[in-house]
């Protein structure tokens, strides 16, 4: 993603962050704020990918117009080393994951839709050389030149899973539709030519808040991480859904506005986001999140539609009550079960009289696999809508 911001400068550009960051702010409740944070290597201007190699070394990479290099770092953002490449080219750098001991370098951006071919090159990090190239090419671009308004297929964003390669793009159409589509391919194959697989629209806010700039997933493989610049997505595999799109989902608004490109989760449950140095006066930070309290509880994930919810053992034997008051009408509401460890354990669905700021109880059937049950998630139209302990 090139730099947006450039065409603003001095106050006028302070005052846009300031309203727009505001604006976010005020449109997704649910904000989720870093743990900690630190500066990024300087080098990494433009960052816009970043892996987990080791424990606790990270390697990040700058988008097109940048040397062909990797940039070695430690979780402080102390910069290790350096490997710059004399036989590949940087034309549009905008992704970088890691898996068994190859480094995926992804030279997949293409902001106007015209590149005939992207590239992902395979880094030995043991034999310190680059072992091969994938040929990518999207039949959607076959037909050229796009018009305005299929501008659609600039992939920023990638990780491995389940022995293949997924790609995501975002869009430059006009008008606006924060459309993003999914693409999915072998990773043995050389050259492949594809055709999404699905797609989703991450809103219609702007290019700035629904534009996917980046993406993970964590090691037990069931939560895929997307961001833009000031919104990060979750999809959870708990459901076992074809499509990463269709997955169970949940969002948060970043605590503010920079040029958010890449993330890496660093456990099942923990990432950092970097962003790059915009303009010279913001950005070159990396951030550090925990998931874990707002998945279980401990900290309150609630979406507007909620007033107020408790879920508790029944006196009765074998049996829950749920207590919830909505501000918004929802035709039905699923009812997840987990144990301490956010293993699922059960489903169960309430239907009928979820009427506005109406409070109901509902038995929900009880067995002997619930006595582990500790967390409990509610679901409306495929979105977490809340998360809490189980009183």
């Amino acid at each position: 993603m090139k730099q947006v911001f450039l065409l603003l400068s001095g106050m006028r550009l302070i005052i846009y962050l300031i309203l727009l960051s505001f604006y976010c702010n005020e449109a997704f409740a649910q904000v989720i704020y870093p743990y900690r944070t630190c500066n990024s290597p300087k080098e990494l201007v433009e960052f816009s990918g970043i892996a987990k190699i080791d424990k606790n070394v990270l390697v990040g990479v700058n988008d097109g117009g940048n040397k062909p290099c990797l940039y070695f770092m430690d979780t402080t953002g102390k910069l290790i080393r350096k490997r710059v490449f004399t036989t590949i080219q940087n034309v549009d750098w905008e992704e970088v994951f890691y898996e068994n001991g190859i480094i995926h370098i992804c030279d997949i951006g293409d902001n106007g839709s015209t590149r005939k071919e992207t590239r992902i090159y395979l880094y030995d990090l043991k034999k310190d050389t680059i072992v091969s190239a994938k040929r990518i090419m999207i039949n959607e671009k076959s037909k050229q030149p796009l018009s305005k308004s299929k501008l659609n297929y600039d992939c920023e964003a990638a990780f491995y899973f389940d022995k293949k390669i997924w790609l995501f793009s975002k869009t430059h159409a006009s008008p606006y539709k924060g459309i993003s589509y999914q693409y999915v391919f072998s990773a043995i194959d050389k050259t492949v030519n594809i055709s999404a697989t699905d797609s989703i629209s991450f809103g219609t806010t702007g290019f700035i808040q629904n534009s996917i700039t980046g993406a993970a997933i964590s090691p037990k493989n069931h939560i895929a991480a997307f961001i833009s610049c000031t919104r990060l997505w979750l999809k959870f595999d708990f459901l076992n859904q074809v499509s990463f799109y269709n997955q169970l989902g949940m969002d948060f608004e970043f605590d503010g506005l920079t040029q958010k490109e890449a993330i890496t989760f660093l456990s099942d449950y923990t990432f950092v986001v970097a962003d790059e140095r915009t303009a010279k006066i913001m950005g070159g930070r990396m951030y550090f999140f925990d998931l874990k309290p707002y998945l279980t509880g401990s900290k309150k994930y609630a979406k507007p539609v909620v007033k107020s919810v408790s879920l508790k053992r029944s006196s009765l034997v074998n049996f829950f009550e749920l207590n919830l008051e909505l501000v918004q009408k929802q035709k039905k509401i699923s009812v997840l079960f987990f144990d301490k460890g956010l293993n699922l354990i059960y489903k169960t669905e309430v239907e009928g009289a979820l009427k506005s700021k109406q409070k109901i109880g509902s038995a929900l059937k009880s067995d002997a696999e619930l006595e582990s049950a500790k967390i409990f998630w509610l679901v409306s139209n495929n979105q977490v809508i809340y998360t809490g302990k189980i009183n």
